[in-house]
């Protein structure tokens, strides 16, 4: 559906560029994205009850989980639209732009995420999507099978240690403004 990523959204970031309207599909493609960059005079809505419909791809299963649920609810039985500026305050839009600025926004977001390490990035993702879903007796238990897919299984029984060598490099790569997957230097802040 709707662009490919409502159903299943891919493990990579994804970023949605908003100028003007983003309404109905529009707005359930938003909401399927990890992050929201819109200009400043943006509008966001599910009109379809005013339709006699309902919005089918998403937008009624992601908005309650992205701002609070009686809020979502507001929006969802009258139809109404929702400024940038009100998504901003909710915690829906993670960055506003000025008119024309939405994509450049989005792309200097994206540029900061990809100077991360990539498993790091897909693994937080994964986590920060999942965790809430997750039964809370096995929280710390999968948090941590996940970590070991970053640091490494622990093979010695020292688990610490590897543990401690894993921070001491990954620090040293910080510092030292090496990326972290492969070596090679990068240009510090970028």
């Amino acid at each position: 559906g709707l662009g490919g990523i409502i159903e299943t959204p891919p493990k990579k970031p994804v970023i949605a560029a908003v100028e003007g309207f983003a309404l109905a599909g529009g707005f359930e493609i938003a909401l399927a994205c990890d992050l929201i960059v819109a200009t400043d005079n943006a509008q966001f809505g599910l009109p379809e009850v005013k339709r006699g419909l309902i919005a089918g791809s998403g937008g009624l299963l992601r908005l309650p989980q992205r701002i609070p649920r009686q809020i979502a609810m507001q929006y969802a039985l009258t139809g109404e639209m929702m400024s940038a500026t009100e998504a901003r305050q909710w915690g829906l839009v993670n960055l506003l732009t000025s008119p024309g600025e939405a994509l450049h926004g989005a792309k200097t977001l994206a540029h900061k995420i990809a100077a991360n390490a990539p498993l790091a990035v897909r693994t937080s993702k994964h986590m920060v999507t999942d965790a809430l879903h997750w039964p809370a007796d096995e929280r710390w238990q999968r948090q941590n099978a996940l970590l070991e897919t970053i640091i490494g299984p622990d093979r010695t029984g020292t688990k610490d240690i590897v543990y401690m060598n894993f921070v001491q490099g990954a620090a040293s790569a910080f510092v030292l403004a090496v990326d972290p997957d492969t070596g090679e230097s990068r240009q510090v802040g970028a």
